[in-house]
This record gives C-alpha cells, sequence and structure tokens, in this order.
C-alpha cells in the first residue's frame, strides 16, 4: 500500500547512522508528486538517502527555497540523478550573497554563502527551470509560495547577510519561498531558513490557501542567534495556531528548539536525519 510520507535527508542534527551537515534537504512522496525541497550542500544528500531506499527516478520536481550553498549544494547531484526533472525557483536564487562579521563596526572576516559555482553552472544550462515569482501550485494539494510578503515585523536571526563584497548592502533574502501540503488533517508547511521570519511565512500559507488549520510546521525557522525575549513572541504566536506538530531544523538553533519544547502547548520534536513523517491526502 502506498505512503505519502515527508522525509528528513539533510540536517544539522542527525539520527543513529544518518549523516549530517549544516543544511537542509526534506523529500516528499504523495499520491500526487514527489517533490524535493532543497538539497543541502551535498555532502550528505547521497548517502542518507540510500540509508532510506529512496528512488530517484520518481522524482518529479526540486524546489529551491533560497540561494544560500546550504539549500542548493546538491543540485548537480540531483541533475545527474534526474537530468530532465523539473526545477523551481526564483530568479535571486543565483545572486551573490555574503556573511560578514564585524566588530565595532568593523569587518573582521567574511563568507561567500552563495550557490556555489559548480551549481549555478548546472542550473544555468538545465533546460526545465522555472522561475517563480508567485504562488505556484505543484499538484492538487501541494504547492509553493513564491516569495514571501514581509508584513509583519521580522523575528528571524539577526545577522550580518550582504549582497556585496565591497560594501554594506544588507541581503534579506527576498527569493525565500515555503512549501505546503493541504493534508486530510490541515495545512503542512515546509520552510527553508524563514529568512521572511517564522510568522510571515505561515501567515503567507494561510492567504494564499485560504486555511488556518495548521497540521505539521517542519524546516529552519533562524532563530539560533534570536534574543529570549524574541523566541517567547514567536511561541505566544505559535500557541494562537493549535498545531498538531512542530518540528524545528537547521538553523532553528537548540536554544530556541529548547524555549519551544517548554513554551508551547503542543508536540515539538527536533528533527533528526532519517527522520520521516507519513500523512493522509483528501
Amino acid at each position: 500500500m502506498f505512503k505519502n510520507r515527508i522525509v528528513l535527508l539533510v540536517n544539522n542534527d542527525n539520527d543513529c547512522g544518518f549523516l549530517k551537515e549544516h543544511g537542509f534537504s526534506l523529500l516528499i512522496e504523495s499520491q500526487e508528486i514527489n517533490v524535493l525541497f532543497d538539497t543541502g550542500q551535498g555532502k550528505t544528500l547521497n548517502a542518507n538517502s540510500i540509508k532510506k531506499s529512496i528512488n530517484w527516478n520518481t522524482l518529479q520536481g526540486l524546489i529551491l527555497s533560497h540561494g544560500h550553498y546550504d539549500h542548493t549544494g546538491g543540485i548537480p547531484f540531483i541533475i545527474g540523478k534526474c537530468p530532465s526533472i523539473q526545477i523551481y525557483a526564483h530568479k535571486d536564487i543565483l545572486t551573490r550573497r555574503y556573511h560578514f562579521i564585524t566588530r565595532d563596526s568593523q569587518l573582521i572576516s567574511k563568507k561567500d554563502i552563495s550557490i556555489t559555482d559548480k551549481a549555478r553552472q548546472c542550473l544555468s544550462n538545465h533546460a526545465n527551470l522555472k522561475w517563480i515569482d508567485s504562488a505556484v501550485m505543484l499538484s492538487p494539494h501541494v504547492g509553493i509560495t513564491g516569495p514571501i510578503l514581509r508584513k509583519f515585523k521580522d523575528s528571524f536571526s539577526k545577522e550580518a547577510l550582504y549582497v556585496s563584497e565591497a560594501n554594506f548592502e544588507e541581503d534579506v533574502v527576498e527569493d525565500e519561498m515555503a512549501l505546503w501540503i493541504d493534508s486530510k488533517d490541515g495545512l503542512i508547511i515546509i520552510t527553508g531558513c524563514c529568512h521572511a521570519g517564522l510568522k510571515n511565512t505561515i501567515e503567507a500559507v494561510k492567504s494564499i490557501t485560504k486555511k488556518n488549520r495548521i497540521h505539521i510546521l517542519v524546516g529552519g525557522f533562524h532563530l539560533r542567534n534570536s534574543e529570549t525575549q524574541e523566541i517567547n513572541e514567536i511561541c505566544t504566536y505559535l500557541n494562537t495556531l493549535s498545531i498538531d506538530l512542530i518540528i524545528p531544523c537547521h538553523c532553528t538553533g537548540s536554544q530556541a528548539t529548547d524555549i519551544m519544547k517548554k513554551l508551547l502547548q503542543t508536540s515539538v520534536r527536533r528533527g533528526l536525519c532519517g527522520d520521516e513523517w507519513t500523512f493522509e491526502l483528501k
């Protein structure tokens, strides 16, 4: 009997026998469509997929949430496995991006966190690449948001992200997208990093789908460097939504995850590589 499932293939934390890395990738297998949401850096995707007995021949789509190396590094691997796969991304995914470390307004170091040159080249040469600038339905019950409206005050980690190596032009990662599944038990919302803010992301999905019931929230929430008060405010908001299961992954951070476990009136489980969750479609 076919089983609709979500499989966590790449994450910062792992279950026994699976490899971990700083990155995120999650597979959705359903009766309607099989898609991969992000690829991680590409270091652990293959090994973990073998351990989970993933059949890449059934993969129909790749969604890239935004243009950071830890979400796109596995693009060459996926295109190698699935040469004609349909890829969905925002055009700004190719933007050069940097993380600056400063002290007393002085630049101490910088790191290029862009999509890698190899992944960039693979995308440029790929025939089935669809640029997304608004919400798109991938199947009757699976969709992607397109760029997320920044309606509410940012609630994500305050990090020094920039789009210029030469100056301090801030990068607000406007290309970030989320994915949702309209399941029998409510919405399943999948986030890459939540650079748009967790509240903005959730409210965008609710607005697009015209649905309020949320069954599962899973992904990176980008709270790893957030102040305790900011995390508390997010928890207060999440408690108004009556979500069945919340699964913090990747860039959420251990402090935020621990606070969520303490304050949220719902089940909170730290995401581990190899985890999977089943669901039913309507």
